[in-house]
């Protein structure tokens, strides 16, 4: 299916372009047509994966979490439309992609969630919680929102 899926991705016109957006999750796969970083690459194997995730979870979650989705979605493909050209290599798209969601995380209100939003928002993260990338940035976020004298339980 995927081979597919990149095949579409490559032959895409150019007014294809998807631009950053609150309500999907197309703007990975116009960046992953620029790129072709591959199945496992941030763009498809993380950043449209994980916004399809939410995504699809948001409908079911309390309103503060569905205020808070559409804005970190909204943030993190913000700032890899602005900064993604400043990537030579997948490796550097990835570490840049990864790192954008502590400023993210934290700009849009992420630490004032109530503790029980903070929980479901983790247990639709799943398995992927153990992603290395996730367990660092996630302590990093939690380390911030201490700092700023929220307490994440």
């Amino acid at each position: 299916m995927y081979k597919y899926l990149l095949i579409f991705l490559v032959t895409l016109p150019a007014w294809a372009s998807n631009a950053p957006s609150r309500t999907n999750c197309s703007f990975y796969l116009d960046l992953e047509a620029k790129t072709a970083c591959g199945y496992e690459g941030y763009p498809l194997q993380f950043g449209y994966r994980m916004c399809e995730k939410y995504r699809l979870a948001e409908k079911n979650q309390t309103e503060g979490i569905k205020e808070w989705f559409p804005k970190i979605r909204y943030c993190l493909q913000d700032y890899l439309a602005k900064n993604s050209g400043r990537a030579k290599t997948c490796r550097q798209l990835a570490d840049m992609a990864y790192a954008s969601h502590i400023n993210c995380y934290l700009n849009t209100g992420y630490c004032a969630l109530p503790a029980n939003d903070v929980t479901r928002i983790l247990n639709i993260t799943g398995p992927d919680i153990l992603n290395p990338h996730v367990l660092a940035i996630g302590t990093e976020i939690s380390a911030k929102c201490m700092e700023r004298g929220f307490a994440l339980r």
